[in-house]
């Protein structure tokens, strides 16, 4: 991964992931010459895609200005269905092959000179409840204009070249992050992704509403199915690192380590005006102690540790619940993001393009150079 340094408003980006897997072999190869110093991506109409395609779910405004929105594009709702639609026109007017897979990844293919699996970019399109304009969209779009770079330099690339949307990788709607990919990977089966419930109405679930919008797709959902060259993966930091170090551009050398619990907690219901405190099993109260402890572990370790869905019952303001379920993220990295304001300068986001399509011909070079 590649990260950008805004430096211009305080919560700063990630940008540039480079390979779902490991890079370290390759990872040098992104900081080396351009491929053609002539070649270039269009700035502003990079930014100008950025904002327009905002409209499929903006939200929470924080300013008076036309960009100063957050983004509430749940996976696989409307406003995610009508970007996932413009998404395959766009590809599609550029000469891409799109194939959609059985859970819903987009895959955009340019032909190359050869053939072989594709040298991918790509994030997703879908964000937080309370999400902000560039994490994951920036990744997409950026790919989107290093397609439409190459398709207008008439640049014929060794190998295919391809730009990729996740499904639900944010887990926000569907409580899984990155699922399609890890699906991708081999590491989930297809059907425990399917069966994953809506956190709002547990009546909705990945498939359902993948064949609700039309994007629930026949070609198996691995990387034997649609096997990538490589994956190169533009994103604003989540960190201060980029900043403190007064750096535009940061290779990722590893990925953030991170645990996902969903915990169950089984009490007893009891009457809050008659029932003793030590006569109580009240599942809120264990909840509430559990995330204090993990705070301070998480402190003592130098990591991270949150908490953010609380579901308890019976929800009655006289019963002490008897149920509690409730989510606990445990992780090692610091960091900003899923915020509304997060931001990217319009400079720093062409930057993180310019690189990305350097990248990607440096690699496609590097390939067709171990085949000689």
């Amino acid at each position: 991964m590649l990260t950008v340094n805004p430096r211009v408003r305080p919560l700063l980006p990630r940008t540039l992931r480079a390979v779902r897997g490991s890079a370290s072999s390759f990872a040098p190869v992104l900081l080396c010459r351009a491929y053609s110093s002539a070649l270039r991506v269009n700035a502003d109409r990079f930014n100008k895609t950025l904002h327009e395609t905002c409209e499929f779910g903006a939200a929470l405004r924080y300013g008076p200005g036309p960009t100063e929105t957050g983004m509430a594009r749940l996976s696989l709702d409307d406003n995610d269905a009508k970007f996932r639609r413009w998404f395959v026109k766009e590809m599609e007017t550029l000469g891409c092959a799109v194939t959609v897979d059985k859970m819903g990844n987009i895959f955009a293919v340019r032909p190359g000179k050869r053939e072989g699996p594709p040298t991918a970019m790509g994030s997703h399109l879908d964000t937080q409840p309370t999400g902000g304009r560039y994490d994951g969209i920036l990744g997409v779009l950026a790919g989107v204009e290093v397609m439409r770079s190459l398709h207008e330099n008439k640049v014929e690339t060794e190998y295919p070249v391809a730009v990729v949307n996740w499904t639900n990788e944010e887990g926000a709607r569907f409580p899984k992050s990155i699922v399609s990919s890890a699906v991708w990977a081999g590491h989930t089966p297809l059907d425990k992704a399917w069966s994953l419930q809506d956190v709002a109405d547990s009546t909705a679930t990945m498939k359902s509403e993948l064949e609700r919008i039309g994007f629930l797709g026949e070609t198996a959902c691995s990387h034997q199915g649609f096997p990538l060259g490589a994956h190169f993966e533009l994103h604003i930091e989540q960190g201060p690192i980029l900043g403190e170090e007064n750096a535009k551009i940061g290779v990722v050398r590893g990925g953030q380590a991170y645990r996902w619990f969903t915990i169950d907690i089984h009490g007893r219901d009891c009457h809050t005006g008659s029932t003793p405190f030590s006569a109580r099993a009240d599942s809120l109260l264990c909840a509430a102690r559990i995330i204090t402890a993990s705070n301070a572990i998480a402190k003592k370790h130098k990591g991270l540790a949150s908490t953010g869905i609380l579901t308890l019952s019976p929800r009655s303001t006289n019963v002490c619940p008897g149920h509690m379920q409730m989510s606990l993220v445990a992780s090692s990295l610091d960091g900003l993001s899923h915020n509304p304001r997060e931001y990217t300068s319009p400079e720093e986001c062409a930057t993180g393009a310019q690189v990305l399509l350097h990248a990607v011909l440096k690699y496609d070079q590097w390939r067709a150079a171990q085949r000689a």
